[in-house]
């Protein structure tokens, strides 16, 4: 056996779980790709030491994640490998803790990732999308969505971070742009950083899942789209429905009636919402800047 595939193998072994409720094959195959994808990271950073890694299922993530595994697996996850590197010279403590997970699909990654940008993330030109912080750097890359975080914290493994980082994209290239994630959504003018995908409960309404969206510039103010597709016309109707049933429209014009419905809610401000062919649309932001841009992605639609 060539060492090259011996050396996977064995990292496989090394952090082989007990089996989820996942499909095996796509478990065993996650297990593979990762166990590949550690290999290489150690093979192109011989200044790094990689301690043995640990494999988390859907069956025990839980010990892993302290609460949070429903949280990743609404979101596609597959399976998590976590590791400590240190400085091949380390003669103390410090480490760096890395979770590495597979989330199934670069979709299930941004669904992660879009969670933790805030007004004052500092972006990394690193795969798809890296954030970095005070306490740590996160990415995603392709399907994979990772942390970094030095233990203790501090600047004296942020070479590390970054080196591990660049590694660990060079084995997991990165996968499709942000447009064509959310695609149909209109990529002209999509402000940088903004494209998300929420697997469930988007705005918490558990009747909307597998939504898309991302913010736009218009006449200086900010609008964010959204959108849901769903198997049929019925269907879109139907969560339109139930969305219009539960909050009551702001404002009713003759047009509102039939397609669209305008609502406002305290913790997500004014929304337009409409239903073209199986998708589900809506704009949030104000309703004189939201209503063309969203009429103009209706016809985008046609």
């Amino acid at each position: 056996m060539p060492p090259f595939i011996g050396m996977i193998l064995a990292a496989a072994l090394a952090f082989g779980g007990c089996g989820g409720s996942e499909d095996a094959a796509s478990v065993d195959a996650s297990r593979a790709a990762m166990a590949k994808i550690l290999y290489q990271v150690r093979a192109a950073l011989p200044n790094a030491r990689m301690g043995d890694p640990q494999g988390y299922d859907s069956e025990n993530l839980y010990e892993a994640v302290d609460g949070m595994a429903g949280y990743y697996i609404d979101a596609g996850f597959v399976r998590l490998a976590r590791c400590e590197w240190r400085p091949a010279d380390s003669k103390d403590d410090a480490c760096l803790a890395m979770d590495l997970f597979d989330m199934g699909s670069p979709l299930g990654a941004l669904d992660l990732l879009a969670d933790s940008r805030t007004d004052k993330t500092v972006y990394a030109a690193i795969g798809n999308e890296a954030h970095w912080t005070d306490e740590m750097l996160e990415l995603r890359t392709g399907r994979y969505y990772v942390k970094l975080v030095p233990h203790p914290g501090g600047a004296a493994l942020k070479p590390l971070m970054k080196a591990v980082a660049e590694a660990l994209v060079k084995a997991a290239p990165p996968g499709p742009a942000d447009e064509a994630l959310v695609s149909p959504l209109p990529a002209d003018k999509m402000v940088p950083h903004s494209a998300a995908y929420v697997a469930k409960e988007f705005l918490g309404r558990e009747f909307l899942s597998n939504v898309r969206e991302a913010a736009y510039e218009a006449g200086g103010k900010r609008v964010r789209l959204f959108l849901m597709a769903t198997d049929s016309p019925e269907k879109a109707r139907a969560v339109f429905m139930a969305w219009k049933e539960l909050v009551p429209p702001s404002s009713a014009t003759e047009r509102d009636l039939a397609n669209m419905f305008t609502s406002s809610e305290e913790d997500v401000g004014a929304t337009l919402v409409a239903h073209h062919g199986k998708f589900l649309v809506g704009a949030i932001g104000d309703p004189a800047t939201a209503r063309p841009l969203l009429e103009s992605f209706l016809r985008h639609l046609e």
